[in-house]
């Protein structure tokens, strides 16, 4: 190329305000590139200008347009406009510098590389080209104008070692960068190994955006369905907002089940995803009376609103709901064998800006399926003011009024509510008159403020009312029993109570000038309530009333609102009580070497110890309530202990309550209730590393990552005392379980997990799950074995373009679970 360069000049002897600037306009050849070519090298550049070449040594790079080109050599021929690269043999043999080739995204390496900058068509030697998650080895590639390329001798895989642990290998393919590659016969290779698998042809989608296409079936046998494909179908690409997955599972013994998976997303609005199931199972023969077919169902929802979307509301839902029998007939996945129970939520939550209101509109639902019990809730609404206070100033000066701190809120809840089971409603039986429905409003009053400087006092008073559209009328017939009408019509109950609280916290602190033990801090948290409501069992209200109960006229007393979802009746009889608690927190401080400024070092010895109980004023007999005990602690910072205790304080004569205290009539503090003890702990190692030495560290998984194991455990016992009657005697039952988790990595490869339980009552292994995950490079192995159960095997890559190709084994060891 030549370029002709013109310069102003100027007069040296004086300026002229006149004078003209005179440029002579640069001529470019009519071969020159159309930008500049930027290029460097860190060894030497050498021009030949008889042969139109430019040569670059030692990290050679070129950047034209979006083209950057990297090697150990480069040549630029600007007549030609062809650039060639070249990688170099160290002395050892070692490729150094390999051609590096990036484009509109898309990346090459290779041996050799000629390219044509204006025509954009090349020829490249042993190249390795990356497209999306798969990765392409070719010996010949010739690229043509369109950034696409043929390829000869090719290899598809999806593994980034140097040299793959299997893939598909063709003599010709071609490939269109973002769209897909296109091979004549394929076969696929394993470690070199050619498997018997042969396609015709090959269609590897690369695109970016999404595209329809075929599910494949996984195979397996089940031991109660006979053989099957599961989970083949097809996949719509539905745009940018959505998609859908069609498919089936098919067993050899006529079971069979359909399912519909979609996801939506919107973006900075919502998104979610739905996923319907249907399967029916055919169990044993059917020329037989022990022939069963069973069918199942299964709805999943999700939807997540984003929270830019809008402030002011939200809209969230998490549906799970189906057939008891669904998972443990359909899945092999643990957690969804271990579901017992469903549950679903539909809410819609509603702001106020500048007003402290809030509405919140909502649906629920509860499975249990053992039992098949079902409950919905729906719809339940709720509106609720936040605390105001009517007294304070609004221009405050000096200190603060007490009576500036009284608050007032309001809470409504309106309920509607059906109890039944998934057999019920299946076949229609239950219907609207089945629910059960009721409204409640509540509006608490309350305030703060200290008296004598430490004492927190807190006085409340709290108004309900409940309206109900139903109540209940138990009558005695003749049968010797109690028939519970329901009575439908509308019918209000209202209550109100009030309290006043006192607390303060007292301090004791020890400290010692010798030995290891610094200091001991124990914290007292006294607190004292008065709570008063009235004899809600008065005629006048008409919240109790009497029926017999046997034929010799023996009466008892039942609450007209018995079983309502908003709460029954207060309890009847006048209520004067003086409730009191004291908590106890106890901490040490003790010499260690850890803290280099103090050191010492905090220990929790007690985090809570607290002792309640209330007695009430009011009641012409047995005035003390049951005295409640519980505590928490941390034993050595990793053991966790949680003890809950409670005794009857009164004493007992042939099992009968005795209206005088167990402590001053035998000398006990009463009778036991209940004990519950839990003690858990959970350890994860830290990771030592260090470098592998040894001839063998390349083939042994890093020698053990550096001989550092990596696990973790936890363990938990829990003990639970429970005194009781059996066949007329005085029986305390003991029931002692333990459960825990064991998950070690004894390589970075290995994940070997251990989850076993044990219930010392029953002398059996609660469900115990084995898992092992081995981590092959580009594989992975997965296998999951719960003794007693089941167990699967699957070996699958672990590139999702290629999840479909992947070897599975499971087999169902009890198949009637059921």
């Amino acid at each position: 190329m030549s370029i002709q360069f013109g310069f102003a000049q100027q007069d040296s002897r004086k300026m002229l305000k006149d004078s003209t600037l005179i440029t002579t306009p640069i001529s470019y050849s009519k071969d020159a590139p159309d930008t500049s070519i930027v290029y460097k090298a860190t060894d030497s550049m050498l021009f030949d200008v008889s042969s139109n070449q430019i040569y670059l040594w030692n990290e050679a790079s070129i950047d034209y347009k979006e083209l950057q080109l990297k090697a150990f050599k480069i040549g630029i021929n600007w007549q030609e406009h062809v650039l060639s690269a070249d990688q170099e043999l160290d002395s050892n043999g070692t490729a150094v510098g390999r051609p590096h080739f990036t484009q509109d995204g898309q990346t090459m390496e290779a041996r050799r590389m000629l390219y044509n900058y204006e025509t954009k068509k090349g020829k490249i030697y042993e190249l390795l080209s990356k497209e999306d998650q798969g990765i392409i080895h070719s010996s010949e590639v010739k690229r043509i104008d369109d950034s696409s390329y043929f390829s000869k001798k090719a290899v598809y895989t999806t593994c980034d070692a140097p040299h793959p642990h299997f893939g598909f290998e063709a003599s010709k393919m071609k490939v269109v960068p973002n769209k897909l590659i296109v091979a004549g016969p394929t076969h696929l290779v394993i470690s070199n190994i050619p498997t018997p698998l042969v396609l015709p042809f090959a269609i590897f989608p690369i695109s970016k955006e999404q595209s329809s296409g075929l599910i494949l079936p996984a195979p397996g046998q089940d031991l109660a369905k006979g053989f099957f494909l599961r989970h083949g179908g097809y996949y719509f690409a539905l745009g940018r907002h959505h998609d859908m997955a069609l498919t089936g599972d098919i067993y050899s013994l006529g079971s069979y089940g359909v399912q519909l998976n979609s996801n939506y997303n919107y973006l900075y609005k919502f998104k979610g995803n739905l996923a319907l199931s249907y399967s029916q199972t055919r169990l044993g023969d059917p020329q037989e009376s022990s022939f069963r077919k069973l069918k199942d169902f299964k709805i999943l929802w999700n939807h997540v609103q984003d929270n830019r979307a809008n402030p002011n509301y939200l809209f969230s839902a998490s549906v799970q709901m189906g057939s008891s029998r669904f998972d443990r007939n359909n899945s092999y996945e643990v957690n969804d064998f271990l579901t017992n129970t469903y549950q679903s939520s539909v809410s819609y939550q509603r702001l106020f800006p500048g007003k402290p209101f809030n509405m919140s509109l909502s649906a629920t639902h509860s499975q249990n399926n053992r039992t098949r019990e079902m409950n919905f809730d729906l719809p339940s609404f709720s509106f609720s003011m936040n605390r105001q206070f009517p007294f304070a100033r609004k221009k405050a000066s000096g200190a603060k009024r007490w009576y500036e701190s009284i608050g007032i809120s309001y809470n409504t809840r309106m309920l509607n509510h059906l109890k039944t089971y998934d057999t019920l409603l299946l076949n229609g039986i239950v219907g609207f008159n089945d629910f059960d429905n009721g409204m409640i409003h509540q509006i608490p009053v309350s305030a703060s403020f200290n008296v004598l400087k430490y004492i927190n006092i807190s006085p409340n008073f709290n108004y309900t009312e409940r309206w109900y559209s139903r109540t209940s009328n138990w009558e005695y017939d003749s049968l010797d029993a109690i028939v519970r009408n329901k009575v439908n019509g509308y019918k209000t109950q209202r209550d109100w109570n009030v309290s006043l609280t006192a607390n303060t916290r007292i301090y004791g602190i020890k400290q010692f000038k010798k030995g290891k033990l610094k200091a001991i801090r124990h914290i007292l948290t006294p607190s004292a309530s008065l709570i008063y409501h009235p004899d809600y069992g008065q005629a006048k209200y008409d919240y109790w009333r009497y029926t017999n109960t046997n034929s010799n006229g023996y009466r008892s007393l039942y609450s007209i609102f018995d079983g309502s979802l908003i709460g029954g009746a207060p309890t009847p009889g006048k209520y004067g009580a003086i409730a009191l608690s004291l908590n106890n927190d106890l901490d040490v401080k003790v010499y260690s070497k850890k803290d280099s400024i103090s050191h010492t070092q905090k220990l929790n010895l007690l985090r809570s110890f607290n002792i309640s109980t209330a007695y009430n004023m009011a009641a012409d007999s047995f005035r003390w309530s049951n005295v409640n005990i519980s505590g928490n602690t941390t034993l050595f910072q990793k053991v966790n202990i949680v003890l809950n205790v409670g005794f009857d304080p009164y004493h007992y004569e042939n099992r009968r309550r005795v209206d005088q205290l167990a402590i001053l009539t035998d000398g006990k503090l009463g009778k036991l209730h209940n004990i519950n003890l839990a003690v858990g702990s959970s350890y994860s190692s830290k990771s030592k590393g260090g470098p592998v030495v040894g001839a063998n560290a390349a083939n042994n998984d890093a020698i053990w990552d550096g001989i550092s194991v990596p696990f973790d455990i936890s363990a938990y016992y829990i003990l639970t005392v429970q005194p009781t009657i059996i066949n007329y005697r005085d029986t305390t039952l003991f029931t002692q379980s333990i459960s825990g988790s064991f998950h070690i990595s004894p390589t970075s490869n290995w994940r070997i997990g251990l989850e076993p339980g044990y219930n010392f009552r029953t002398h059996s292994m609660g469900y115990t799950n084995i898992n092992i995950t081995r981590d092959i490079h580009c594989w992975v192995l997965r296998i999951n074995v719960s003794p007693g159960h089941f167990y699967s095997i699957d070996l699958n890559v672990k590139a999702s373009m290629l999840n479909d190709m992947k070897l599975s084994k499971r087999k169902q060891i009890n198949p009637y679970f059921f």
